[in-house]
């Protein structure tokens, strides 16, 4: 029996539906190019693998907000209409995993999975230096949550080991990536690439590589 050809077929056949705005998840990524057409150019990204990927990582979110309510704090995951806590900017939307108080303060706060490499980066160095895009979309939440604490939970997927680390509000610095995310979405035509080579490692590695470097500009 071909089970994996099996369980690739059933991924497969769950269609990505296109984003029709950019979220606060990807709006720290460097190139301006590269987010112009996650929103203008859309085509199938994942395959069944980062599709299995995925899935873990909320398995793995999932069991975290269990741990937080065990640990007895007060949680907040969805709002009164089952909707998940987040923000709509016209075309700029994103949607954060929860709001947790401790005592009478609240806090933003997002779960991450990584391996155990970037799992002791995130340690050693903090979100900042390590993912701008994590930092970024949290500062996001907090802005528009209007919450001046923020929580990026790190869980080991290698050893289930936990890090916790408290983020504080920088409300200029997120209007300043919600005024790009605007931008990118509305201008027409594809902006500068920011790295002007192809077999640079960004470039070798982005989605839209193809399309972009078939441009002669």
């Amino acid at each position: 029996m071909a089970i994996l050809e099996k369980i690739d077929a059933a991924l497969d056949s769950l269609n990505e539906k296109k984003r029709e705005y950019l979220g606060a998840s990807i709006i720290g990524t460097e190139c301006d190019r590269e987010l112009w057409y996650k929103i203008h150019s859309f085509r199938p990204e994942l395959t069944p693998r980062k599709k299995r990927i995925f899935r873990l990582g909320h398995s793995i979110e999932k069991e975290v907000i269990d741990l937080l309510s065990l640990a007895g704090f007060q949680l907040f995951t969805h709002k009164e209409n089952g909707e998940q806590w987040g923000f709509k900017s016209g075309p700029f939307a994103g949607h954060c995993d929860g709001v947790l108080k401790d005592g009478n303060t609240p806090y933003v706060f997002d779960v991450k999975s990584a391996k155990n490499s970037f799992f002791n980066q995130y340690k050693k160095k903090g979100v900042r230096a390590v993912s701008k895009e994590y930092y970024i979309q949290l500062l996001l939440y907090m802005k528009y949550l209007k919450v001046s604490q923020g929580l990026i939970i790190f869980y080991n997927k290698d050893n289930s080991e936990i890090h916790v680390e408290r983020i504080e509000a920088d409300n200029d610095l997120a209007s300043a990536y919600e005024d790009r995310a605007l931008e990118i979405a509305r201008t027409e035509t594809e902006p500068e690439r920011k790295w002007h080579d192809k077999s640079f490692f960004r470039c070798r590695l982005c989605s839209y590589r193809d399309e972009c470097w078939d441009k002669k500009d």
